[in-house]
């Protein structure tokens, strides 16, 4: 109970820091008054109006969400403010209750349901639900804690998007092509780079799974905003925003955690973009490698162990940042079902797993993989050096100089790193089903 607590004092302090100084969600509302104000965003003129906003982040598929958005904080903002970030804290909820279920077949829970002060072990073998304060889940939300509190602090959408993300790749997993792919296109509406997904479906050969997913992104990147706008300034909108995209720069700035700013300080005034080619290339071979090609390591159905797909998408999720030329901290919300997927290769994880609850589909007697003790190091060095280099532990001046030095970014690489290795020394031979 006392965690309860302790994350409800963490949320509300944050939701009055963001109805004071609402960060981003100001740039949501302005983007959605000038797409209803009949106004292209993408226009210079028009984004020095809005206090020189770039907009080019967010594509025309967003322009539904946004007016939807900019018209709520018309008729109140603080309650605006609040419902935007509620629907985050909801998103990163939902998320953590779709690992429990795809990893370990449980329910999440608040607490055991044999009531307080009991054994959340003996709820586990009595086949009940996951306590949130179980140490999977605590897992997944606390390695990354930093970045996902700054999502709240500066009222982001990553949870939001992850929280889709996450959503359509479980849906597909469980054969719910239909909402999967809705889940998907809503997710890609956002912003672009929920489209590596679909490229992980062409690569494992998931073709009905890769249908729907483009079916929904035609919903919500063509016929809702033609809905809205009309074809002919949809289109008009779309020629805007692949210019403007295009002519963007990176912004090699210290708050700046893509793989390209962090290469790029490594050799002050050289262009890092051969660097980055080169080592962004080494990584997409090897994890295309691992993934094991079409067809390769396929879940058999809801019934399947999923912890090797759960950590395969959790990958192409961090990934979205890294290989990003423009990626903030908080963007690495994406390291919650990544922690949250090699927590499950430890020896704690597997005896969740080898206890679980039967009906779920979830395998008892798994072997802990290769190393699973050398994961425990990886996640605590991940936590510390994530949190340790917060403005609240080391003041506000070292930790932008931390971030100046990429810390959140090479955190980011640590895993992904350990996530590829994990997979590898897992890889099965051709036409034998993966552990």
């Amino acid at each position: 109970m006392a965690l309860y607590v302790l994350l409800g004092l963490i949320a509300l302090v944050e939701v009055g820091r963001d109805l004071a100084s609402p960060g981003d969600y100001t740039g949501f509302v302005a983007f959605g008054a000038a797409a209803a104000a009949g106004q292209v965003p993408y226009d210079p003129a028009v984004e020095a109006a809005y206090l020189n906003a770039r907009w080019a982040t967010w594509p025309p598929s967003f322009a539904p969400i946004a007016v939807l958005l900019a018209r709520l904080d018309a008729i109140s903002h603080e309650p605006a403010v609040f419902l935007f970030q509620l629907a985050n804290l909801l998103a990163l909820t939902l998320v953590l209750w779709i690992l429990t279920r795809w990893l370990y077949g449980r329910r999440l829970t608040l607490g055991s349901p044999h009531g307080p002060g009991s054994d959340p072990w003996r709820a586990a073998r009595a086949g009940d639900g996951m306590p949130l304060a179980a140490l999977p889940v605590l897992a997944a939300l606390l390695v990354p804690l930093r970045v996902v509190l700054a999502n709240f602090e500066h009222a982001q959408s990553n949870l939001l998007i992850l929280g889709l993300a996450v959503a359509g790749m479980w849906l597909l997993h469980r054969g719910r092509r239909a909402g999967g792919g809705v889940a998907l296109g809503l997710a890609t509406a956002f912003k672009a780079t929920p489209l590596l997904l679909l490229g992980y479906l062409a690569w494992k050969g998931r073709w009905r799974d890769l249908a729907a997913a483009l079916a929904g992104c035609a919903l919500t990147w063509l016929l809702l905003p033609a809905l809205l706008l009309g074809p002919g300034r949809l289109a008009a909108w779309y020629g805007a925003w692949m210019r403007k995209s295009a002519g963007s720069a990176a912004q090699i700035s210290p708050l700046n955690q893509s793989l390209l700013a962090a290469l790029e300080r490594l050799v002050p005034g050289v262009s890092g973009w051969p660097l980055f080619l080169a080592v962004a290339g080494a990584l997409v071979v090897i994890g295309l490698w691992v993934l094991g090609g079409p067809g390769a390591d396929r879940a058999a159905g809801p019934r399947a162990d999923g912890r090797r797909e759960v950590l395969e998408v959790a990958l192409v999720l961090v990934a979205m940042s890294l290989l990003s030329p423009l990626a903030w901290k908080a963007h690495y919300v994406t390291l919650v079902p990544l922690a949250g997927a090699l927590f499950a290769y430890t020896s704690a994880g597997e005896r969740w797993r080898a206890e679980g609850v039967g009906g779920a589909g979830v395998a008892e007697g798994v072997e802990p993989a290769a190393g699973a003790g050398a994961l425990y190091v990886v996640l605590g060095a991940a936590f510390l050096v994530l949190n340790l280099s917060s403005d609240g532990v080391v003041g506000r001046s070292a930790a932008r100089a931390l971030e100046a030095g990429s810390v959140v970014t090479w955190a980011a690489l640590l895993l992904v790193g350990t996530g590829l290795v994990v997979l590898a020394r897992r890889r099965p031979p051709p036409g034998r089903p993966a552990a």
